[in-house]
């Protein structure tokens, strides 16, 4: 009987702290702005939890054309500095008819509160630009 009950126990004190883990995910601010073809078409700000994909889709509205930015944020560990961020993104354009079209998959490595850039040019393709400013919440 009292293995039966610090079984039990064990059990409950596991799920919690799994329970507690989970929702113990870093936050961090992103502050972007994304060039394509030399144009700056997007400057959005956005609040993304480590290891869970965050988007943000804009449309212009004069041509009706927009943009989307995916991004999937880790905390890195490193003996020399425990501030590294790696930023896993999805870059590109939305037609006037929603339809998606991938233009760039960066993945950026970053410490938190500096500016990180990263340009795409490759041949027949629109040229990308993105910065980031990634601070934890």
């Amino acid at each position: 009987m009292f293995k039966a009950i610090l079984a039990s126990l064990i059990l409950v004190s596991s799920t919690l702290s799994v329970a507690t883990t989970k929702e113990m995910k870093s936050a961090f601010e992103l502050q972007m702005e994304l060039s394509i073809d030399g144009k700056k078409v997007a400057s959005p700000s956005l609040i993304a939890l480590e290891g869970e994909k965050a988007s943000i889709s804009q449309r212009n509205e004069n041509s009706k054309d927009g943009s989307f930015i995916e991004v999937v944020t880790t905390q890195e560990k490193s003996e020399t500095n425990s501030n590294m961020i790696t930023l896993s993104f999805v870059v590109g354009t939305i037609d006037r008819d929603g339809k998606r079209t991938i233009l760039a998959s960066p993945r950026v490595i970053t410490i938190e509160n500096e500016k990180a850039t990263v340009s795409i040019d490759q041949e027949d393709q629109d040229e990308v630009s993105l910065s980031v400013v990634a601070r934890r919440r």
